[in-house]
């Protein structure tokens, strides 16, 4: 039974002035009624609409925006108030009051020069002598982190974990009572056992407080079993609004069948993943076989009893011992301070184990390991051009090559990855972030690697773009006999990606073995959790 609306907009219009005073339109007539405890799910890529959306009424989008429509706030005492028409004293005062916002990012939310104690104490509107918001402040981070409430309180954000500092940010979006809270990607970069355990923690608490939520994500299956309602964003238009069972189990738009099927699942296995423009247009999706992949004998890397310490003595990786054969994907799983991206260091050899012996293939020189990293836009240099990035690299390894041949090579490998040659000229700023993920695996190519060490490479790209960049490294493993080391915290990716899994945790290599074997039977305890968290 649906309860009483809290929010309506009704013909919300934003567009954004250029560079010639032209609007451009970002979102298109816009019409959503978030009701009264009602946890309300948005859902669509980078670029969709989503965020903006939710942003303008907190007026916390850029001063060249245009926004036209209706936001009306309904109250308990049935006054009706549209927030574009506040003064800005007048709306910050009123979303103090009524409205919470979760970003997603927490240690660029939250100030990394004060305690969280402090900054919790800044947030409270009530009334109170000091000592009795500190109380308040307290047992807000009791309910959301019981057990740990005091040291949170006086700890710096860096001090806490990625899923701690979320916890804080939902206790202080709690503190003033809000009647909405707006989450924008909450778990997105978290641990998937830390998103679970955030997204319950966050409708507890909306229906234990009274209020309403909005999830906004671009992965619709995280958030869908925690939503009563979802609507599905697309090119600034919402093109399918319903209940959460029936967008997920029947949906009726292409586009959001296709940000279900993108996923890697059970059916895609020895399968090219679908991508977006496989479902658009009315098209029939047809299965495209993955070529075999021939795994050799011949170790191109073979680990020692490897092990890593940072000062004053936190051991980060414990001694371990693993190879990796000509041909393999390798998949390296793990919660957030396992030891992964330790461990991706070490094969690269940015550094050197404390202990043990990185060995390496006669034929396999230390520069034939390159790296592609998490987010493509920081490890891009903002002010080069993307073909000086790679001709840079290009020279540094194919000395004998003349400019011409180098910019020809660069031209090619960007070619092979997927990018119009014709915008080698363009600076990372002009491009998605899937794209700027295929440029850094082109750079990644002009070293002619024999082996590419991805730490977390689609981790940070929405659904179908991660579809884009998995079926990208599989035919580059077949094209060009690459071996991968891919580490990442998706078991649905790793499954699809990889022929053998290792499992860390907490610093320890707890398991080892193929990988229809690890998910078929695991043994360690941590492993059998991973995989239970997969199968539900």
């Amino acid at each position: 039974m649906k309860t009483s609306p809290l929010l309506t907009l009704n013909n919300l219009n934003i567009s954004f002035l250029n560079t010639d005073n032209q609007e451009t339109k970002a979102l298109h007539g816009a019409n959503l009624t978030i009701h009264k405890q009602q946890v309300l799910g948005i859902i669509g890529e980078s670029g969709s609409g989503k965020s903006i959306t939710f942003l303008s009424l907190m007026r916390l989008l850029p001063r060249h925006a245009i926004v036209k429509g209706e936001a009306l706030f309904h109250h308990k005492n049935d006054q009706i108030q549209d927030l574009f028409k506040l003064t800005n004293a007048r709306l910050r005062q009123y979303a103090l009051n009524h409205i919470s916002y979760i970003f997603q990012d927490p240690l660029s939310a939250l100030n990394p020069a004060l305690r969280i104690g402090k900054q919790m104490l800044e947030c409270i509107q009530i009334k109170q002598t000091k000592q009795a918001k500190k109380a308040t402040c307290i047992q807000m981070l009791q309910e959301v982190m019981p057990g740990m409430e005091e040291r949170a309180y006086n700890s710096y954000p860096h001090q806490l974990s990625g899923g701690q500092r979320q916890r804080v940010m939902i206790a202080m979006a709690l503190l003033n009572k809000p009647d909405l809270i707006i989450a924008d990607e909450p778990t997105t970069a978290l641990d998937p056992e830390v998103q679970v355990a955030i997204l319950k923690l966050l409708v507890s608490m909306v229906k234990k407080y009274d209020c309403s939520l909005v999830l906004i994500s671009h992965d619709i299956q995280s958030i869908a079993d925690f939503c009563d309602q979802i609507a599905v964003f697309y090119k600034g238009q919402i093109v399918e609004y319903n209940n959460s069972k029936s967008i997920v189990e029947k949906p009726q738009n292409p586009y959001t069948k296709a940000l279900i099927n993108c996923r890697p699942q059970s059916q895609n296995e020895g399968f090219f993943l679908p991508t977006i423009q496989d479902f658009m247009g009315h098209k029939e999706y047809h299965k495209s076989p993955m070529p075999s992949i021939a795994i050799s004998e011949e170790q191109l890397l073979q680990a020692e009893n490897i092990s890593q310490t940072y000062p004053p003595n936190f051991e980060a990786l414990k001694p371990m011992n693993f190879n990796l054969n000509k041909g393999e994907c390798i998949g390296i799983i793990g919660q957030s301070g396992s030891g992964k991206s330790t461990l991706a260091k070490l094969l690269v050899q940015l550094e050197h184990p404390v202990t043990g012996n990185l060995a390496l293939h006669q034929n396999l020189a230390k520069t034939q390991i390159q790296m592609v990293f998490q987010d493509p836009y920081s490890s891009l240099n903002p002010a080069l051009r993307i073909g000086d990035a790679i001709t840079e690299v290009i020279a540094i390894h194919h000395p004998k090559l003349d400019r011409n041949e180098r910019i020809l090579l660069a031209k090619k490998l960007l070619e092979e990855t997927g990018i119009d040659p014709s915008f080698m000229h363009k600076k990372p700023a002009s491009f998605s972030g899937g794209q700027r993920q295929r440029i850094c695996i082109a750079r990644a190519l002009a070293a002619n690697p024999e082996v590419l060490v991805c730490d977390e490479a689609v981790a940070a790209l929405d659904i179908s773009v991660q579809a884009q960049v998995i079926n990208l490294l599989k035919k580059l493993q077949f094209s060009r006999g690459l071996s991968i080391v891919f580490i990442t915290h998706d078991m649905q990716i790793a499954k699809h990606m990889c022929n053998r899994i290792l499992v860390l945790y907490d610093g320890n290599l707890v398991e080892e073995g193929e990988t229809t074997a690890i998910f078929q039977n695991p043994t360690h305890p941590y492993s059998k959790k991973l995989i239970a968290h997969y199968h539900a």
